[in-house]
């Protein structure tokens, strides 16, 4: 009978721990950490593997907490922000990252576009009931319109074919092709490697994606609000990094 070396009988089921510790190795490797978690269960040396890969994930600052933009006043700080955005190098890097969900017709529409700036990070949440209706929605197009006017920004984003698409359907007219050719794609950079493999192998953190799949449709918990503000930072500070070289 054909043997493999580790479990000898070829035929043999692979024991319920040794899968258990491959799902979990699989999950923590893409950076999927509550999952992992969950399938580590009450065993402590699964636990100590996502342990130590949550040591070494990325976190945004204290000082650098998320500005969620969910009204118009908040949305006019946001546009002055943009506005009078002083470069203390040239050019200054912001990132740009999109959340996305399935409307009606199965397509992807626009729930968050996330700002990273070098002293503020800002999280415009479309998806908020009425927030579309009154206006928002295009003004907060026109905040990326300003930014991409910009000769002293750059404005960077990760793996941008699907961000790009998505913004030109959610602002028809106002971001021209043009514009969003200006978005750089840091992953070019990167060897495409994912973001949280970006991440660790050019800063040397991972960056938890656990959240990535998760109801972006509606109100947002904080824990989705840090997260997707945490994306464009990543973006930002990968651009730094990596498009200053």
């Amino acid at each position: 009978m054909a043997s493999n070396g580790l479990w000898g009988d070829a035929d043999a089921p692979v024991p319920e721990p040794v899968k258990r510790e491959c799902q979990v190795r699989r999950l923590v490797r893409g950076w999927r950490l509550d999952l992992a978690q969950r399938e580590a269960g009450d065993d402590a040396a699964l636990l100590a593997i996502v342990t130590a890969a949550r040591a070494q994930t990325m976190e945004l600052p204290i000082g650098l907490r998320p500005t969620v933009v969910r009204t118009l006043d908040a949305l006019f700080a946001l546009h002055a922000a943009a506005a009078t955005l002083s470069a203390d190098t040239t050019p200054m890097f912001v990132g740009v990252d999109c959340e996305f969900y399935r409307n009606t017709d199965n397509r992807q529409a626009l729930s968050t576009v996330q700002l990273a700036f070098p002293t503020a990070v800002y999280v415009v949440v479309l998806a908020v009931p009425g927030f579309r209706e009154t206006g928002v929605g295009a003004d907060a197009g026109a905040v990326l319109q300003v930014l991409l006017d910009r000769t002293d920004v750059r404005v960077c984003g990760y793996q941008i074919a699907q961000d790009v698409d998505v913004l030109s359907r959610a602002f028809p007219g106002l971001l021209s092709p043009d514009r969003l050719e200006r978005i750089v794609d840091v992953a070019m950079e990167c060897q495409n490697l994912g973001l949280a493999a970006a991440c660790k192998t050019y800063l040397g953190s991972g960056l938890d994606k656990s959240l990535s799949s998760s109801d972006w449709r509606s109100e947002l918990s904080a824990r989705q609000e840090e997260y997707a503000a945490l994306d464009a930072e990543a973006t930002r500070r990968l651009a730094c990094v990596r498009l200053s070289v």
